[in-house]
């Protein structure tokens, strides 16, 4: 019988048109979410995800958080957490409130942003299927800062990294 071997699969870039210039949101609550990450064609044992998170000009002290969030165990449907934006849709997404992010949201990463003009600061990868038990059929990243001035306009990135087995 041969050995299962670890295989990567072909790495995603979502679409982050929204996340660029992205508006500062001391509570958090308002940010942006990715399209819907879905695993029931790759069938990915894993995602890694990673980010480059580029501050603006003229940021103060604050924080970047990335978080993650899925659909329910039927697959179909998206948890109640917003009030603004759409559940799963690339975008502007608000939570309901700090209830809601801190019981329906789980935190990928965080890091303190300071008050360097265009800084970037980097995400590493950070395992999807540690994060919920395993990998959900449907998930997506939310991001929300605290700089007070917008995220640069150009160079914010997410990525994501299936992790498969092969014989």
């Amino acid at each position: 019988m041969p050995d299962i071997v670890l295989k990567y699969g072909t790495a995603l870039t979502p679409t982050v048109t929204n996340l660029q210039s992205l508006a500062s949101s001391s509570t958090f609550l308002s940010g942006w979410t990715s399209a819907w990450i879905v695993n029931t064609s790759v069938l990915a044992l894993d995602y890694l995800v990673s980010a480059n998170i580029a501050a603006g000009s003229s940021p103060t002290a604050g924080a970047v958080r990335v978080y993650a969030y899925a659909e329910h165990a039927d697959g179909a449907t998206a948890p109640s957490i917003n009030s603004g934006g759409t559940a799963g849709t690339q975008g502007a997404f608000t939570i309901t409130d700090d209830e809601q992010l801190n019981a329906s949201l789980i935190l990928l990463w965080s890091s303190d942003i300071d008050t360097t003009t265009n800084g970037n600061y980097t995400m590493p990868p950070r395992s999807i299927a540690a994060a919920f038990g395993q990998v959900p059929r449907r998930f997506a990243l939310y991001v929300a800062h605290s700089s007070v001035a917008a995220l640069r306009s150009t160079l914010n990135a997410v990525y994501l990294d299936p992790i498969l087995n092969t014989y």
